[in-house]
Order: C-alpha cells, then structure tokens, then sequence
C-alpha cells in the first residue's frame, strides 16, 4: 500500500523533511574554508576532517524531525561522491 505517512525518524524521513541552515552559505568562515580545503581531497581516502557532524548537520526544530543541513555538509558530500 503505498499510500501510508512517511517515518518519523529514518534515511527517508531525513530526505523528505531536511533543509538548508537559516545562514545557508553564510556560515562562518572558518567553517566554509575547511570544506573548500577538502576539495582537493581524493574522494576514496579516509581522513581525518576537522569537521564534526554538529558543525554540519542542526536539529530541525522548526518541522521537529530531521536536520538543517549547512554549506559544509553539501561540500562534504560533492568530495566524497
């Protein structure tokens, strides 16, 4: 049956119901620095980020589920696919 409420919690509901930070591309820079220095990363090594998943992802209190996603976290993310 297809037609159900999507998960509370979970990979979809994250996918749904994520948005982008209040300050999405205004972060602070040292945080917007650290990501672009990743770019010249190979996308298939594993290194150490200085990047904790608190300064990427923010509890979504506005929908009450899911994350606030910044700037880094998409850079992040294009480096390592």
């Amino acid at each position: 049956d297809r037609f159900h409420e999507p998960p509370a919690y979970g990979a979809m509901c994250d996918l749904l119901w994520s948005d982008p930070a209040e300050d999405y591309g205004n972060e602070s820079e040292s945080l917007t620095l650290v990501a672009t220095r990743r770019l010249s990363v190979p996308a298939k090594t594993s290194t150490a980020t200085n990047l904790s998943s608190a300064s990427l992802f923010l509890p979504n209190g506005t929908r009450g589920c899911s994350y606030f996603y910044t700037y880094a976290a998409i850079n992040e993310f294009l480096v390592r696919n």
